[in-house]
């Protein structure tokens, strides 16, 4: 079984290549699922779990903590858990709090890996989005690693094979908790005059955090920010504040969304 979250498509991607490797099922989230992960329910019948989802801030997404801590995960015999987390650059210590998580539930974890992805942050002063010839380099070279993370997963590997880059502690453990408590304020996120009214972005925000009044769009409180409605915004009338301005737009190639 592969639960994956994917804001921009990076991560569904990774996991549609393991699907084709491994032939493991992929549980995607429907929009405002994650809110309540302790409705949903796993049967696990093939002995692993495959978690798949960005790397928000050299940590795991507000929301990907949560749904580790309640989803219900049933399984008639031992599941090894796998992590396999798609960033921009590198992930820190990340795969730290994955394995702790993991751990709580009394769960097996095995192997943890990283995959370098274009990278899909713009919501801060220095961060875009990848120029386009090194956005479509790391796709390419995203589909060799995760063919070969998937003989590893394959093969029940218990390695840590991932990316950390310089500093790794004080990325996860002092600018992660600064990130999400003063980087994830949805309050920031504004339609401009650009707006249509069209919609697309409230259909397609996996928390249903987005509402439409008077054909505006309006965001409640509970965020990820995984940036979807920012990216999917065919007339780029989405902003956080005015650290957006002049910056680009990324969904992974491929990537279908709700019209």
């Amino acid at each position: 079984m592969i639960i994956c979250f994917s804001g921009t498509g990076n991560s569904r991607r990774i996991a549609d290549i393991l699907q084709d490797m491994l032939g493991d099922e992929v549980m995607r989230f429907a929009p405002g699922q994650m809110s309540e992960p302790e409705r949903v329910r796993i049967d696990v019948t093939d002995g692993r779990v495959i978690w798949v989802f960005p790397i928000h801030a050299w940590g795991l997404p507000k929301q990907m903590v949560k749904v580790m801590r309640r989803i219900k995960i049933e399984s008639r015999k031992p599941v090894s858990h796998f992590m396999v987390a798609t960033c921009g650059d590198d992930i820190g210590y990340a795969d730290r709090q994955w394995r702790r998580l993991v751990r709580q539930r009394g769960f097996h974890d095995a192997g943890a890996f990283s995959v370098q992805m274009p990278n899909t942050y713009t919501m801060m002063k220095g961060f875009d989005v990848d120029p386009e010839e090194l956005a479509q380099h790391k796709l390419e070279a995203a589909e060799a690693r995760a063919e070969d993370i998937s003989v590893a997963i394959d093969h029940d590997k218990e390695v840590t094979d991932v990316v950390r880059g310089s500093w790794p502690w004080v990325k996860t453990s002092i600018l992660y908790p600064l990130f999400q408590r003063f980087m994830c304020n949805p309050r920031r996120f504004h339609a401009t005059e650009a707006c249509v009214g069209c919609g697309k972005c409230s259909r397609n925000c996996p928390l249903a955090n987005i509402s439409m009044e008077d054909k505006q769009p309006k965001w409640g409180d509970n965020c990820t920010m995984c940036t979807r409605c920012y990216q999917c915004c065919p007339n780029h009338a989405v902003a956080y504040g005015k650290a957006t301005e002049g910056k680009g737009q990324y969904l992974c190639p491929g990537y279908t969304l709700k019209n």
